[in-house]
């Protein structure tokens, strides 16, 4: 998910970049050259002549200036004129793409900057502390091959049980990080497994249920 976030991002900011090339560079440019070769036809009214030598060029022109030079290049089979509708189209694309790279930037640089990790005192979450594996009390997988979701119950520092959900379809690679946790845990609850001086296990062994 990080990676086609990234891979979409960086296609969304190349069709912004694009659209603006064509919206505010090539296609007023081409307007404008078109305006000067309707200028040079004696075919031209007087008005229509005085409405094109008013044209102070495509991006600076008003709603009702376009439209009326549109009405003239139609009228005279212009060559080169695109329909204002169609640079304001590519102007439009332009916006709206780069709000979209820009929100998939954000989202890209959130999935980015958290990355469950295992390590050897626990598993570090994304914007979680680190919950060490004897602390971990539960492994429910039995949603994970329908909705890609484990439950771990822990206990937290002042010993109260905690749930949290960790999808699989979330982060990249997150597949083979849980299937090391079964062992992972168990090897820390079976190093915790040391008889106390009342000859009873470790507390932590004793609420450990792993579920399969």
């Amino acid at each position: 998910m990080r990676w086609s976030s990234l891979i979409t991002a960086a296609l969304l900011f190349l069709l912004s970049g694009w659209a603006y090339w064509q919206g505010w560079r090539v296609a007023p440019a081409a307007e404008d050259a078109a305006v000067r070769r309707m200028l040079s036809s004696p075919l031209l009214s007087t008005g229509e002549r005085a409405s094109l030598q008013r044209w102070p060029g495509f991006l600076e022109a008003s709603r009702a200036a376009r439209s009326r030079v549109d009405q003239i290049a139609w009228l005279y089979h212009a060559p080169g004129w695109i329909p204002s509708p169609e640079v304001l189209g590519q102007q439009n694309m332009c916006i709206v793409t780069a709000q979209l790279a820009a929100f998939l930037g954000l989202v890209t640089a959130w999935l980015w900057s958290g990355v469950a990790k295992t390590t050897e005192n626990g598993l570090k979450l994304p914007w979680r502390r680190l919950i060490p594996w004897s602390a971990i009390t539960q492994i429910d997988d039995h949603s994970l091959a329908h909705e890609g979701v484990r439950v771990l119950t822990f206990v937290n520092r002042r010993g109260r049980p905690r749930r949290i959900e960790i999808s699989t379809r979330g982060w990249d690679g997150l597949a083979g990080l849980l299937s090391s946790l079964d062992s992972r845990v168990a090897k820390a609850h079976t190093s915790a497994m040391v008889p106390s001086s009342a000859g009873s296990t470790d507390r932590a062994a004793a609420t450990f249920d792993l579920e399969l």
